[in-house]
């Protein structure tokens, strides 16, 4: 016989209501009821029936992630992978689906942010996009549900910035701040910043850092724009080797054309970090699969997904989804440095 909520509510000494809010975490359930009413259910191998569950809620337990449309590029998708999977594992420790959609339809151009939310195939949304059309933010108005903005502080509408979305991102300022510092106080006189040529706000950001350090502290810099994927990078790299080679210190805007610079070095004989210094930015794995071991910036995605998907999750539980001033939030998350090898 299948278990069922009355089975584990005899069990735990509770009613079946309070077995159903357990295990949709629930915060009018005490933390220890939650847990002690969570293991009674493992134990017993009860899994929820989805179907009726979404019939009797009228939720349908999943959350969309919206992608900026980047179609073949690839390269752009190392770090946002490490941070969706980040945010499926916060949403499936709350019984919670994630959906994933580029922004736009490969083939039609349609919005897929709006079919979703047409359609109530999800309870709410987190963004992952540097533009949200006017025609996307009027449906998410006039549905009522709720979003969160992550990975960057505000979104583009109609050519201008929109800050009134709770955000939660990471401060690249002063991550490529931090980045010029260290090799500067690794006596690196005359820097260079391989800049990513996708101008997105985060990246604009990362120059920003770059230029403001290297001004405050009087040394030579110098920026070049690089293809961002790694062959491209790689590609690129090579053919101004000469150029780069001229600097002590690079600084690059992501790990990926960091390893191809690592590369690219090795190839050469430049040694690194004895000719040249190098220190990435995002903290993906592939800086440790080369020789010097990258150096690099990381961005907080875990602290990121956490605190994004529990203020998504407070409004929904709260059942007020209304866009309230009062109630917007703008959480930025300080970088860290890793020091690795190749500083």
């Amino acid at each position: 016989m299948p278990v069922t909520l009355a089975d584990i509510a005899k069990i735990a000494h509770v009613t079946e209501s309070s077995v159903s809010r357990a295990l949709q975490d629930n915060p009018r359930i005490s933390v220890e009821t939650r847990e002690r009413i969570k293991k009674i259910a493992a134990d017993l191998d009860f899994e929820y029936n989805a179907h009726a569950r979404s019939l009797s809620t009228h939720k349908s337990w999943t959350v969309g992630v919206i992608l900026s449309n980047f179609g073949t590029q690839v390269c752009h998708t190392y770090y946002l992978d490490l941070l969706v999977n980040d945010l499926r594992f916060q949403l499936a420790s709350r019984n919670y689906d994630l959906l994933i959609c580029d922004s736009e339809h490969h083939d039609t151009g349609d919005s897929n942010l709006s079919r979703l939310v047409r359609q109530r195939k999800v309870d709410g949304l987190i963004l992952i996009i540097a533009e949200l059309p006017e025609k996307d933010r009027k449906v998410i108005e006039r549905q009522n549900i709720p979003i969160v903005l992550v990975n960057s502080r505000s979104v583009l509408m109609q050519g201008e910035s929109i800050e009134n979305l709770p955000s939660f991102f990471t401060d690249n300022i002063y991550g490529s701040s931090l980045a010029a510092r260290h090799l500067i106080e690794n006596d690196c006189r005359n820097l260079l910043c391989l800049a990513d040529l996708n101008r997105s706000p985060e990246m604009l950001e990362r120059r920003e850092g770059f230029v403001q350090e290297t001004e405050r502290s009087g040394v030579k810099a110098d920026i070049i724009e690089c293809p961002s994927d790694y062959t491209g990078a790689l590609s690129f790299i090579q053919d101004h080797l000469a150029d780069i080679r001229r600097h002590d210190g690079v600084f690059c805007h992501t790990d990926v054309m960091a390893c191809a610079l690592l590369q690219a070095c090795a190839a050469e004989g430049i040694s690194v970090p004895g000719e040249l210094k190098v220190i990435g930015y995002d903290d993906i794995e592939l800086g440790t699969y080369f020789s010097p071991l990258l150096t690099t910036i990381h961005q907080p995605r875990e602290e990121i997904a956490e605190r994004a998907v529990s203020y998504l999750m407070n409004r929904l539980n709260s059942g007020d989804q209304s866009p309230k001033a009062s109630s917007l939030v703008q959480v930025c998350i300080p970088p860290r440095l890793v020091s690795r090898k190749s500083v």
